[in-house]
């Protein structure tokens, strides 16, 4: 049995790639859920959905996402909510 700390880790490095690149400031994680067992050599996946956005100024935004962990059967294994100032994208 995998630690849960390790799969949070695991599902949110994921999603990062994605969803961290203009990060400014991690704000907060809430609602956190393991859902289902995870063992050493599961297979995990990641999904995010964008909850809310909100502006702070011309330049960054507070963005609310909920991050899904699955694993290769598609059980549902982990979800949890993330706050984050993201920097807008300038081109």
């Amino acid at each position: 049995l995998v630690f849960g700390g390790v799969t949070i880790s695991i599902v949110i490095g994921l999603s990062y790639q994605d969803t961290g690149e203009q990060v400014i400031r991690e704000l907060s994680m809430d609602k956190i859920k393991l859902t289902g067992p995870v063992l050493h050599g599961t297979t995990l996946y990641s999904y995010t959905e964008v909850l809310s956005k909100e502006e702070v100024d011309g330049n960054s935004g507070v963005v609310s996402f909920r991050h899904y962990g699955v694993d290769q059967d598609k059980n549902l294994v982990f979800q949890g909510d993330r706050k984050a100032l993201i920097r807008k994208k300038l081109y």
